[in-house]
């Protein structure tokens, strides 16, 4: 069989103002998935079940008894209905609101001038030595070029070492986002 039953307990704090009320908890109701689906897929279907829309910036939480953080990959490993998953549906920022913090005009104008003072001395240095400017660049293709190498070789090792359940977390981010 194909198919998994995952029990989890709904607290959908999206939908009110957790300043005046606390958010209820329902169920435990229960969601059939395809225990070979695609992490997207299942989110796809996660936020269809919950009635979200696909663009929706709500941020999607499960935990497990003991209120732990896992992925949602864990719902199709299926659970009884004595031990439900919980599933909190929030607003991004929803608990602490973001708050920008610009830095103090002091610090950018520090930085900015030792950018300059840095760029002005390479500029002197290559001006002075003949060919620096070309053995620079050089020096600078070559690093990116191990490093390049480097990561295929890391990433191959990883799609190597990876256990079966891993390599659903770690497929490649498609362009759908």
């Amino acid at each position: 069989m194909n198919d998994v039953l995952s029990w989890v307990l709904l607290k959908r704090e999206d939908l009110v103002d957790l300043s005046k009320e606390a958010a209820p908890v329902t169920g435990p109701v229960s969601i059939q998935l395809k225990k070979d689906m695609s992490f997207e897929d299942l989110r796809a279907e996660v936020r269809r079940w919950l009635g979200l829309p696909a663009d929706s910036t709500n941020l999607i939480k499960l935990r497990l008894k003991d209120r732990t953080f896992v992925p949602l990959s864990y719902l199709l490993a299926g659970n009884t209905e004595d031990e439900p998953f919980l599933m909190e549906i929030t607003k991004v920022h929803q608990h602490a609101l973001a708050s920008g913090r610009p830095l103090p005009k002091v610090y950018k104008e520090a930085v900015e001038f030792k950018m300059q003072n840095l760029l002005q001395r390479i500029q002197r240095l290559e001006a002075a030595v003949p060919g620096l400017r070309s053995r620079r660049e050089a020096n600078i293709e070559r690093a990116v070029a191990e490093m390049d190498s480097r990561v295929q070789f890391l990433d191959r090792r990883i799609d190597e070492l990876a256990p079966p359940e891993w390599r659903e977390l770690l497929q490649k981010p498609s362009a759908t986002g």
